[in-house]
């Protein structure tokens, strides 16, 4: 099939259109990974869709990474949540711990300190989540013992506070 025009499309994402006027929309990184600016010509529309499904995967990905951050698991959950293929989710997700963007030992640092300077919760409560989250006893527990005297003095405090509210 060859390809008759390319629309820019809003991010990075352009809409072909081929001889048979029928139109697919490609991110740029298949277009100029697959040398369609040269070729002109689409051999295997199948092989195509493929690759740029997986090129969606890992921008959809990066968006969420953008304004959270999570957990390998975290980030499965939420691929899965939008139905996309079990095989290309792994495959992005290898992607992104290679590139350092997902990273279990940053999310459960950035989490243990949300908690401890945002919240009332304790040690049990946040290696709970933890675990849910399928981050292992290793990496979190060498950041929670950073906080072990804290817990005495914030108990204490909280204690003081309801004995004030309360008469």
């Amino acid at each position: 099939m060859k390809i008759e025009k390319y629309k820019k499309l809003k991010g990075n994402k352009y809409e072909v259109t081929l001889d048979n006027n029928e139109k697919i929309i490609l991110y740029e990184d298949v277009i100029l990974k697959e040398e369609l600016l040269l070729k002109k010509e689409i051999s295997d529309l199948s092989r195509l869709t493929s690759i740029n499904e997986e090129y969606e995967i890992y921008d959809v990905a990066l968006k969420y990474l953008n304004h959270h951050v999570t957990s390998v698991k975290g980030m499965k959950e939420y691929l899965l949540k939008k139905k996309y293929d079990l095989q290309k989710i792994d495959s992005v997700i290898d992607k992104l711990i290679s590139k350092g963007y997902l990273n279990d030992e940053y999310f459960a640092k950035c989490y243990i300190t949300n908690q401890v300077n945002l919240s009332l919760d304790g040690p049990i409560k946040i290696i709970k989540y933890l675990e849910n989250n399928e981050i292992s006893p290793s990496i979190y527990e060498k950041y929670l013992s950073d906080y072990n005297n804290i817990w005495p003095n914030r108990i204490d405090k909280y204690i003081l506070k309801q004995k004030k509210t309360n008469k």
